[in-house]
């Protein structure tokens, strides 16, 4: 069965589908060190999908985010956005980020960053281990960013990669 919300995904003009994604307009900084990026992720409902995109795209082509992306295949009835960040070790970044989504509206409950490091080194669960694959989580009844204890093992992958 196909999604329905498929199509309207890449609908917006400053969007492009590549590798399996559909990606936002990319703001600078142009040139990153590539172990340090990191990424708020959303998970809107199919029905949401949409409307949220809309939103993370035009914030992109408006230059209030860096670079975001989209599956476009709903998981479980949820399509997964990205919002990336160029350094997760920038928790004043980081942060900014999180508050500019949640005053688009696009955070209901909490949501968890996760640099792109773990991802590299094969780190998917989100176990309450050191090894949990989100470094700060965005709690948005408080309105506070949080770090978890993940961090300091990201820190240390970053120290390695050098």
């Amino acid at each position: 069965m196909s999604d329905p919300c498929q199509p309207d995904l890449s609908g917006p003009p400053h969007v492009t589908a590549q590798a399996g994604w559909v990606w936002s307009r990319q703001n600078a900084p142009v040139s990153i060190d590539q172990n340090r990026p990191g990424k708020w992720m959303l998970f809107p409902r199919c029905g949401q999908a949409v409307a949220a995109w809309r939103i993370v795209a035009q914030a992109g082509n408006d230059g209030q985010i860096w670079l975001a992306k989209i599956s476009p295949r709903a998981t479980r009835g949820r399509h997964l956005i990205c919002v990336y960040t160029a350094d997760f070790t920038d928790q004043a970044e980081v942060e900014t980020v999180v508050r500019r989504l949640d005053t688009f509206g696009l955070v209901e409950r909490t949501v968890y960053y996760k640099p792109d490091i773990f991802t590299s080194a094969g780190i998917y669960n989100r176990t309450r281990s050191a090894n949990r694959a989100s470094i700060y989580e965005y709690l948005p009844v408080e309105h506070r960013m949080a770090a978890t204890p993940a961090l300091t093992y990201a820190c240390e992958l970053l120290a390695r990669a050098q």
